[in-house]
């Protein structure tokens, strides 16, 4: 009787986990640009995903590609794919089978922070007011993200902006180094079998900063009254960071800034949102230095760009790509102040941009400047017209 009662209850409970398990979703995804798209980022709207998506790991799987499907906690998922030129392509959301291959990139976002006498990677920081400029809290100076062709990080202190480094390997990198730990012993300034910090930010905007309009100059955020860091997300698709600057000073006011960092796998491209909670005069950009050709588009819709390409690197002597790529109905000015480039937002108290740094020793990357413009042309088009996704019919 026990036996028979336990069949009919397990029957009844695997019935009721079949039922409620989300089915397979198709959908429609089409590039709408006559170019094809490697490494496309696809961004999912929440009202697509099956009912349940959040049990368990989904996949792509989509024109002989199976790609992983990253669900965000604002809601919605990404994911990457190669799209043919100006086509669609049938979707389907799964949940992940044991046959299905490994991600074959990656992305990684890191708080490294000192903890006795190693470090740790934590996933929300508070900097204390004791931090200043150059201590061993951490090992880059702040927050990074990266992806397998390039890594970013934030200083988390009062000059809050944006370093590059340059990857010769695909592998996570901005966990380990600077810690003094094999194989990333040595300054990071230097030249590694990894790669190296390939820029110079100075007094400058860094390499894609947000900053403040003070004198006719686009200067670094300044001091604020409260700092904190917090992965919000760290793959296998997007890594994301944020940056609350609490209590930023300017003059007798004050505000708070809160910056959202983002990077996609297999990309360069760093987006960045931002939002202050008074009007404030929002800039964004990256330094200036000689040896270097100034390249900037026309665009008078869609994402336009001011990017550099010459010796510009931290060593002075590689070649490195720097690029801002900007909606151009949200600038109101792209302008130079001698020590940055830089954009203007029409809105003083908002900022939408992103950044690009290409360095020739990156493994498998941009050499040359032909192929830099190339890149940012076709940057500048995708940013303009994004994939469409849509419900595709059974």
């Amino acid at each position: 009787m026990r036996a028979s009662l336990c069949l009919a209850v397990c029957a009844i409970a695997l019935t009721s986990a079949a039922v409620a398990a989300p089915a397979a979703t198709r959908l429609s995804i089409r590039n709408p640009l006559d170019v094809a798209r490697t490494s496309a980022e696809v961004a999912i709207p929440a009202s697509l995903l099956p009912r349940g998506i959040r049990r368990g790991q989904w996949v792509v799987s989509a024109a002989a590609q199976i790609a992983p499907l990253q669900l965000l906690k604002r809601g919605g998922a990404v994911t990457v794919l190669d799209l043919p030129a100006h086509g669609s392509v049938t979707a389907v959301l799964r949940r992940r089978a044991p046959s299905d291959p490994a991600p074959d990139d990656f992305v990684h976002a890191t708080i490294p922070v000192k903890q006795g006498d190693a470090y740790r990677e934590v996933p929300r920081f508070v900097v204390p007011k004791s931090h200043v400029i150059h201590d061993p809290l951490f090992p880059i100076e702040g927050a990074g993200w990266e992806s397998g062709r390039v890594g970013y990080r934030v200083y988390l202190d009062k000059r809050s902006t944006v370093d590059a480094y340059g990857k010769k390997l695909p592998a996570p990198v901005l966990h380990l180094i600077g810690q003094g730990r094999d194989p990333y012993k040595g300054s990071y300034h230097d030249e590694s079998d990894w790669g190296m910090d390939i820029w110079h930010v100075g007094d400058s905007l860094g390499a894609g900063s947000l900053g403040v309009l003070r004198g006719g100059m686009a200067a670094q955020i300044g001091e604020m009254h409260r700092m904190v860091a917090a992965v919000e997300a760290s793959g296998p698709v997007l890594a994301a960071m944020r940056i609350d600057n609490k209590g930023w000073r300017m003059g007798r006011r004050t505000a708070n800034l809160v910056a959202r960092y983002s990077i996609a796998s297999g990309s360069r491209l760093m987006m960045v949102s931002a939002s202050a909670s008074r009007r404030v005069p929002l800039v964004a950009g990256f330094g200036k230095y000689p040896n270097t050709v100034l390249i900037r588009s026309d665009a008078a819709s869609g994402w336009g760009y001011i990017a550099t390409w010459g010796q510009q690197s931290e060593n002075g002597k590689d070649v490195v790509g720097m690029a801002l790529f900007y909606p151009a109905a949200g600038i109101l000015t792209v302008a130079d102040d001698g020590r940055s480039y830089y954009v203007r937002f029409k809105n003083p108290a908002k900022a939408r941009y992103a950044i690009a740094a290409a360095w020739v020793k990156e493994g498998g990357g941009i050499t040359d400047e032909a192929g830099f413009r190339a890149y940012l042309d076709q940057t500048a088009a995708e940013l303009s017209h994004p994939a469409v996704v849509t419900a595709r019919a059974k």
